[in-house]
């Protein structure tokens, strides 16, 4: 059976640590890395991916490369969840490079949880309790 994962690529341990804990409370399997790179690696390698959550501003490779690369070498059915200080230009530029979404940070866990489970529900063709 396929399973569904999150991979979250976050700078900040208190988002990461946080989302982290609010998937595990959804039964949704996550995996972490720590850079631009390692999201790319496990895509390539990890076909239970379906969404990613992951900073503009990481080593090795910035959010943009990395989306950008995913819609050209990777499945084009990921979701990509993009975290970033909000700017009208960041906003249009992450949209235009083709995440699906855009989250200004300080990350609100009550936004990240309706998102995830959006994408869930499409990705895994059933929906999540959620406990609301």
């Amino acid at each position: 059976m396929k399973k569904h994962r999150v991979l979250i690529a976050l700078r900040e341990s208190i988002a990461l640590q946080a989302l982290d804990i609010t998937l595990h409370e959804l039964g949704i399997e996550v995996k972490t890395v720590k850079s631009g790179l390692g999201i790319v690696e496990t895509c390539l390698l990890d076909e239970d991916v379906f969404l990613i959550v992951f900073d503009v501003d990481m080593p090795d490779m910035n959010g943009y490369e990395v989306v950008r690369y995913l819609r050209q070498y990777c499945n084009p059915d990921l979701c990509c969840i993009m975290v970033a200080y909000f700017s009208i230009a960041s906003v249009g530029l992450a949209l235009s490079m083709g995440c699906n979404e855009f989250i200004a940070k300080p990350l609100r866990e009550d936004e990240m949880k309706t998102l995830i489970v959006k994408y869930y529900d499409a990705y895994a063709g059933h929906t999540l309790q959620t406990g609301n």
